[in-house]
C-alpha cells in the first residue's frame, strides 16, 4: 500500500508546482512524510505481533516459517523509513528531479552491498544478517533523501502538525489509489500461494525466476513515474497527446528489452540461480510465459501511469476488481487442475493481459473530450 502514497503524492504536487504554489506543495510533502513515519510504525507493530500467522498464511513449508520469522521480525523495523524515503523520493520526482532519488539508491545499495559482505560472509549471521544490512541501508537511504529534499528545489518539507486541507486532498487521491493497490498485492499474493503449494521440487524452480522478474520490473516504474510527473504539467493537448504516445512506446520498449535477460537467463545459464540440475528443466519449461508477462508488465505499468496522472482512479479501482475476480477463479482452477508451475505463470500473464487491455482501451478512448489520447509524434 506504500505504493498507492507515493502515486498520490507525486501527482499532488506536480500539480501544485504546475499551479505555480510551491508552498502548498512543501506542506503536502510534510503531511505525506508525517503521515507515512506513523503508518510505517502501525505496520511494524503488526508484523511483530502477527508474524507466524503471516508467514503462515503464504502456505509455505513448515520447515521455513522459524527463519522466514527471524528475518521478517528485523525487516518490519525499516517499515517507517522505508514510506519515509518514498514520500521523499515523490516529491523529488514531482519535481522532475531523477540524479537525487539516483544518488539515494546509490548510497543505500553500497551500504546494503558492504552490510552482506561483513555480515554474512565475513561475521556469518547468513539470514539474520542479510535483514540487518537491509534495515541499516533503508534507514539510512531515507535520512540521504529527506537531507537531499531539503537542499536546492522548490519543495522543502519540515517538521509541522498535518492539517485538515492537506490531510483531504491527499485522501482525495489516496483513497482510490489505495484499493488499486491492495487488489494489485492480493493478486501477488495470490500467484505466490499457488505457487508455494506445489510440490518442493516446483517451488525451488519458481522461486529463482520469480525473484529475477521481480528484479526486472523495477525497470518499468520510470515510465509510471515519469507520467505522474509530467503529464499533470502539460497545458497543450497536442503535448499531452505526444507523451502519452511516447510514454507508451517506452513501456513497450522496455518490456521487450527486459524480457530478453528473463527469458535467457533461465535458459543458457540456469546454473546462476542454482547448482541442482533437476529444477533447469521446469525453469525453461516456462519461459515463453515469463517472457510474455514480462513485455505486458511494461506496457502495463506505462498505461497505468497516464490513468492515475489524468486522475482516472474509479476506472482503475473497477477493472482491477474484475482482475482479481477473474485471477482468484483461474488459480482455484489451476488448483483443482493439477496445471502446475505452467498454470501459476499464465496466471501472470493473464493478469497483466487483462490489465494492459483495459488501460489501453481506456487511453485511447478517453470518457471526455477534454481528455487527450495518444497522438504519434
Amino acid at each position: 500500500t506504500s505504493v498507492h502514497k507515493h502515486h498520490g503524492e507525486c501527482r499532488v504536487v506536480a500539480e501544485k508546482l504546475r499551479q505555480g504554489k510551491a508552498e502548498e506543495g512543501s506542506n503536502v510533502v510534510s503531511t505525506a512524510i508525517i503521515i507515512a513515519f506513523a503508518i510505517g510504525t502501525l505496520i511494524t507493530g503488526f508484523f511483530q505481533a502477527f508474524t507466524v500467522p503471516i508467514i503462515q498464511a503464504t502456505g509455505c513449508a513448515a520447515e521455513i516459517v522459524a527463519p522466514a520469522a527471524s528475518y521478517m521480525r528485523i525487516r518490519a523495523y525499516s517499515m517507517p523509513a522505508t514510506l519515509v524515503l518514498m514520500m521523499a523520493q515523490a516529491a523529488l520526482i514531482a519535481q522532475k528531479d531523477a540524479v537525487r532519488p539516483l544518488i539515494g539508491v546509490l548510497v543505500a545499495c553500497a551500504l546494503n552491498t558492504v552490510g552482506d559482505i561483513v555480515l554474512i560472509t565475513q561475521l556469518g549471521w547468513g539470514l539474520i544478517g542479510a535483514a540487518v544490512a537491509t534495515l541499516v541501508s533503508q534507514t539510512l537511504h531515507a535520512a540521504v533523501l529527506v537531507l537531499l529534499l531539503n537542499g536546492r528545489g522548490e519543495v522543502h518539507p519540515r517538521l509541522r502538525r498535518p492539517r485538515r486541507a492537506e490531510l483531504n486532498e491527499l485522501a482525495g487521491t489516496c483513497g482510490p489509489t489505495t484499493l488499486i493497490y491492495l487488489a494489485k498485492n492480493a493478486c501477488y499474493l495470490l500467484v505466490q500461494t499457488t505457487a508455494t503449494s506445489l510440490q518442493p521440487l516446483l517451488v525451488a524452480a519458481h522461486q529463482p525466476i520469480y525473484g529475477l522478474w521481480s528484479l526486472l520490473t523495477f525497470a518499468h516504474v520510470p515510465t509510471e513515474q515519469a507520467a505522474l510527473a509530467y503529464l499533470p504539467g502539460v497545458t497543450s493537448r497536442r503535448e499531452a497527446g505526444e507523451l502519452i504516445w511516447v510514454l507508451l512506446i517506452l513501456g513497450a520498449a522496455i518490456g521487450l528489452i527486459t524480457a530478453v535477460p528473463a527469458g535467457l537467463l533461465p535458459v543458457l545459464a540456469p546454473q546462476i540461480f542454482s547448482n541442482d540440475a533437476q529444477l533447469f528443466p521446469h525453469m525453461r519449461a516456462v519461459v515463453p510465459q515469463v517472457v510474455g508477462s514480462m513485455f505486458l508488465c511494461g506496457l502495463d505499468v506505462a498505461a497505468s501511469g497516464i490513468l492515475l496522472a489524468q486522475k482516472d482512479l474509479a476506472y482503475m479501482a473497477q477493472t482491477m476488481a474484475v482482475n482479481l475476480i477473474t485471477l482468484t477463479a483461474f488459480f482455484v482452477w489451476v488448483r483443482r487442475a493439477g496445471l502446475g508451475l505452467a498454470g501459476v505463470w499464465w496466471g501472470l500473464v493473464i493478469f497483466f493481459g487483462l490489465r494492459a487491455a483495459a488501460s489501453l482501451y481506456r487511453i485511447w478512448n478517453p470518457p471526455t473530450q477534454e481528455i487527450p489520447s495518444p497522438k504519434p509524434v
